[in-house]
């Protein structure tokens, strides 16, 4: 008894700092990977929770630690943090940042920052700037720590934000003066909390879903496209299930290449413009209509086609176009949903349908074979590609594919397949290159 009071009474005693308390939160609430660039004043947390049993993935620049972490979030769907020191590391992560909320990459930005009152009164401070006010512009959300005390708050808040509806990215400002701050050691136990459920299952009506079979049952030419929100959910068995189910040919974005198979012969990524153009239902899946898919107008689509979608944001509704059954829900409870009222409103794809497909995309992989296998030298576009899928398909196993570049990146996507979900990186939503 008299030792265990020894105890508690030596807790009060002990002070934890800023940078601990900060480190120990995160790895709370199941953060294991940081990137960055350290100096002044995140050197010492940085170094703290490498000791504390974080990974540390030092960058040489700001941009590719935050681009790096959010690439991270796509693959795990868990924020990872990116470190940046005060105003200029931070302006320099901005891009990134931005990018990760275009795309949908769930991610969590540190920013190192000058003392608070010096840079609210325009003092001339250090390397000053109201880096909270700035990122606000580009991520979902942009906290300050201005007590240690709230500490296990911000961090709960921003895992909430980055994980929940479209994941995204969350900036944390972390002044010079708080890193400064400490703690007794019983009071840092007892504030310590952690994230509650960040990325809750948001199931959509259940009067969406029969209205979207109701729909799909009367096409003669349905086709699904499968975004790379389908595969930020972890959809994709409740996705192959249903394709197993119906037969719907599907068009998969690129990088939902792998959610289902690329040698799944459903797929019509090797005839495109038929699929897009003939389809009269299209069943969006995680997919926007922005610019990567014409807006759903124009040339790329049949004029007379109408539109399921499925997303978890009901701002992304009619963005774009009329969408005839919008279906407001996270991915993987509306697939699961729409797998089990199929007993109740059954629908296959003609077979008319699907041969037309094929055919059309025989023609075209028979172009590309020829070209890829091409024994020229020197190598062309297509034979270099070639003999790098030669190697990626050797050895894919977990392998993941970062592809960049104007044409490199249109054929490449269509040279090199894909069978696993979240294994492929490109410039993403907001096309933005080097990210790879």
């Amino acid at each position: 008894m008299v030792r265990s009071e020894a105890s508690e009474a030596a807790k009060d005693e002990v002070l934890t700092d800023a940078p601990h308390y900060l480190a120990r939160t995160l790895l709370a609430n199941g953060i294991r990977n940081m990137y960055g660039v350290v100096g002044i004043p995140v050197t010492d947390f940085a170094r703290i929770a490498q000791d504390m049993g974080m990974r540390f993935i030092a960058m040489r620049h700001e941009e590719d630690a935050v681009n790096a972490a959010a690439a991270e979030g796509f693959i795990t769907s868990r924020p990872a943090i990116a470190l940046t020191v005060s105003a200029p590391g931070f302006l320099n992560g901005l891009p990134a940042l931005l990018e990760a909320t275009v795309n949908g990459f769930p991610v969590i930005m540190i920013g190192g920052s000058s003392t608070r009152h010096v840079v609210d009164l325009d003092e001339g401070e250090y390397e000053g700037l109201d880096q909270m006010g700035y990122a606000k512009r580009f991520c979902k959300a942009s906290f300050r720590v201005d007590r240690i005390e709230d500490i296990p708050l911000v961090v709960a808040r921003a895992m909430h934000v980055a994980s929940s509806g479209r994941p995204g990215a969350v900036y944390i400002d972390f002044p010079d003066d708080t890193v400064a701050q400490t703690l007794n050691g019983r009071q840092a136990d007892d504030m310590l909390w952690t994230a509650t459920d960040p990325a809750p299952a948001m199931p959509p009506a259940r009067e969406s879903i029969d209205a979207a079979l109701t729909l799909l049952r009367q096409a003669k030419r349905p086709l699904m496209v499968v975004g790379k929100g389908a595969a930020i959910a972890h959809a994709e068995q409740e996705i192959r299930e249903f394709v197993r189910k119906t037969d719907i040919p599907f068009q998969p974005m690129s990088m939902a290449k792998g959610v289902l198979p690329d040698t799944d012969l459903h797929n019509t990524s090797s005839c495109r413009s038929k699929a897009l153009g003939d389809a009269d239902v299209v069943l969006l899946v995680g997919a926007r209509l922005n610019w990567m898919l014409s807006f759903g107008q124009g040339r790329l689509w049949n004029s007379q086609a109408k539109f399921i979608q499925i997303d978890i944001n009901p701002e992304e509704i009619e963005n774009a176009r009329k969408i005839d059954v919008p279906i407001v829900g996270d991915i993987r409870s509306a697939m699961t949903m729409l797998d089990g009222a199929l007993a109740e409103f059954p629908f296959n794809a003609p077979r008319q349908w699907l041969d037309e497909l094929h055919g059309a995309g025989a023609k075209n992989v028979a172009k590309f074979a020829a070209r890829e296998r091409s024994e020229q030298v020197p190598m062309s576009h297509f034979n270099a590609l070639g003999a790098i899928k030669k190697v990626y398909d050797r050895y894919h196993g977990d392998l993941i594919l970062a592809n960049e570049g104007a044409n490199t990146l249109d054929d490449c996507r269509n040279i090199i397949d894909m069978t696993k979900p979240r294994h492929r990186l490109d410039c993403g939503t907001w096309g933005v290159m080097g990210c790879g």
